[in-house]
């Protein structure tokens, strides 16, 4: 299963999530991408457990349902796995070989490269550039994930009528959502650092942007499980998972002192959320809405989509990788 290479087509973007199924279908003309239809169908509790599918009879369930309410018609797809399901490295390669026989190097070196038996693995590589310190070397990314987190998903998705193109990770479809995120923001700050911050139900991630492209990335869980009712226990969780991220990345780097906040998955619309971190931040906070420039077909009810665009926003950067390389 590839997490790269991929043939240029329209696929739907699905995102497991702990709470819901999310699907989006997007197309693209010379005018620009398009919103031809979505859904979001919420998920009982303990179907997904910390990113991890449960229960697959009920994911089934919802997908089905999903795809019945969006009205699409493409029966190929894109899903993710979590960040802390998959594991990202820079391996260094002799710059003379092909990708065929990269991939038979990482095969037979697997040992060294990779802390699982090769068996139990999926795993796919991208060629990054030459080595800045040897140019007969290229520095070569390698992502890996334990095979059951990839087979549950494809399996789900069989089992709903769909066929798995990609298979992604949730970072790479943030960074990817960007290409759209970055239509709602000033032409001033659009190149400059953005933290685009993902708040689920049970998680908060992480990924740095500078001039568009990745530079950190950390996913976490949260500590204890507030209930949505109990928004002011909720906010304050969310603080804190939000200023020890940011905490790790000042540690880990310096120079790229943040400039501004995007806020997207479910919990991002908490009330009182966005004015709360502005405020501790003194940074302009935005939530996430990756379709405020896209035309949207007649069947896009757009008081809805605005309600549920930041929780849409992985989805949609699922559903790029059809007209998006694997680059990032």
């Amino acid at each position: 299963m590839s997490w790269f290479r991929n043939n240029q087509s329209a696929m739907l973007g699905i995102d497991i999530s702990t709470t819901a199924i999310k699907l989006v279908a997007l197309n693209r003309d010379s005018g620009g991408f398009s919103l031809e239809s979505y859904a979001v169908v919420p998920l009982p509790e303990d179907a997904v457990v910390d990113k991890n599918i449960c229960d697959i009879e009920l994911i089934v369930q919802a997908l089905k349902t999903a795809l019945k309410l969006s009205g699409t018609r493409l029966k190929h797809a894109c899903v993710a796995v979590s960040g802390a399901a998959v594991m990202s490295k820079i391996i260094t390669l002799p710059a003379i070989l092909s990708e065929d026989e990269i991939e038979r190097q990482i095969i037979n070196d697997a040992e060294e490269y990779i802390p699982y038996p090769i068996k139990d693995v999926n795993f796919d590589f991208e060629i990054q550039t030459v080595s800045a310190n040897n140019p007969q070397l290229l520095d070569v990314l390698l992502v890996v994930s334990r095979r059951e987190n990839v087979e549950e998903r494809v399996t789900a998705l069989a089992f709903a009528g769909l066929k798995t193109a990609v298979v992604d990770t949730e970072l790479f479809a943030l960074e990817r959502a960007f290409i759209l995120l970055a239509d709602q923001l000033p032409d001033t700050i659009k190149h400059q650092t953005i933290a685009l911050l993902d708040i689920g139900a049970t998680t908060c991630s992480l990924n740095i942007l500078y001039q568009g492209k990745s530079i950190y990335s950390r996913e976490q869980l949260f500590s204890g499980q507030p209930s949505i009712e109990d928004p002011t226990a909720l906010i304050n969780n969310i603080k804190q998972q939000v200023a020890r991220l940011l905490q790790f990345f000042a540690i880990s780097t310096g120079s790229h002192p943040i400039d501004t906040v995007i806020l997207s998955g479910g919990c991002a619309v908490v009330d009182g959320l966005k004015q709360l971190l502005a405020s501790d931040l003194k940074l302009p906070v935005y939530i996430a809405n990756p379709f405020s420039q896209l035309s949207l077909s007649a069947r896009i009810n757009r008081q809805a989509l605005n309600h549920d665009a930041a929780k849409l926003t992985m989805a949609c950067g699922l559903a790029l990788r059809g007209f998006v390389d694997g680059q990032h």
